[in-house]
């Protein structure tokens, strides 16, 4: 067996060396960070197995114990750009595959997220997420396989009472900037919606839907349609265009008809 003691004061004990294996002291105090050097130990403190950067960022390679496998630690700003900045930087250019992927076969007994993200301090001023995007396809596609009534693609909840839960913008020029596309199921979808809006609350005073321009537009605010035909219009002046109203009276409570004996007088049928 041959023994190899460096000369380094980093505080590293590389105690032998042997064939296909190297050991090292198992727990040392953590080393001084070296300039210019990657010094790998086992902390004393926790039984882990790290090494520690020029720049005095500690990596977790392996543990003793239960817990995370890897854990980076960076000592100062590694920087914020969306190219080369980061405590983990991964550049994916040469790999024409998945840069990263996250797999997991775990049945019910699963306890954590398969992704987690959280920032813990109020003061925290940027997004949790943030995803910059030069592609020719969605930025972001979830693609939900799920059953079941609590089984939903993307589920979104707040509880800051003085901004939107969700907000949406675009400078579409012929697409809506929100489009809903419904599906028709292989059974009934009698109650089903498109778009189905609950306001909760004992007491609420909330209002269903909201539509307003604040420059003011020259386009229809509603615009119902059935197979491409306009059935209920709200123009921006106010005015509503109706489609196929009854002539006579449809003697269902609440329908309204167009009484053509009468100058063409829009009546509500009493049933």
């Amino acid at each position: 067996m041959a023994k190899w003691r460096p000369d380094l004061s980093s505080g590293l004990d590389l105690t032998d060396i042997e064939t296909n294996k190297v050991s090292f002291e198992d727990g040392i105090t953590a080393p001084d960070t070296v300039a210019g050097r990657a010094i790998i130990y086992v902390d004393s403190a926790d039984g882990n197995l790290k090494i520690k950067f020029g720049d005095g960022t500690v990596a977790r390679i392996a543990t003793d114990v239960d817990v995370q496998s890897i854990q980076v630690t960076p000592l100062g700003d590694k920087g914020a750009s969306s190219s080369v900045g980061g405590a983990i930087n991964l550049n994916n250019t040469a790999n024409p595959g998945a840069g990263m992927v996250i797999y997991s076969n775990e049945d019910g007994d699963a306890t954590g997220h398969l992704l987690v993200l959280r920032a813990d301090n109020s003061n925290f001023d940027l997004s949790a997420l943030f995803i910059d995007y030069d592609g020719k396809v969605n930025a972001l596609n979830i693609n939900s396989k799920g059953t079941g009534t609590a089984q939903g693609a993307l589920n979104v909840g707040s509880t800051n009472d003085a901004e939107s839960t969700l907000k949406v913008s675009g400078v579409e020029s012929g697409k809506g900037t929100v489009k809903v596309t419904h599906t028709k199921p292989s059974g009934s979808d009698a109650n089903a919606a498109g778009f189905s809006i609950e306001l909760a609350g004992a007491g609420t005073a909330c209002q269903g839907l909201f539509i307003d321009s604040s420059g003011g537009t020259t386009g229809k605010l509603i615009n119902l349609r059935d197979q491409g035909n306009e059935k209920f219009v709200v123009k921006a002046d106010g005015n509503i265009d109706m489609a196929a109203l009854p002539t006579s009276d449809p003697s269902v409570a609440g329908r309204l008809w167009i009484d053509t004996s009468a100058s063409r007088v829009l009546k509500v049928s009493a049933g």
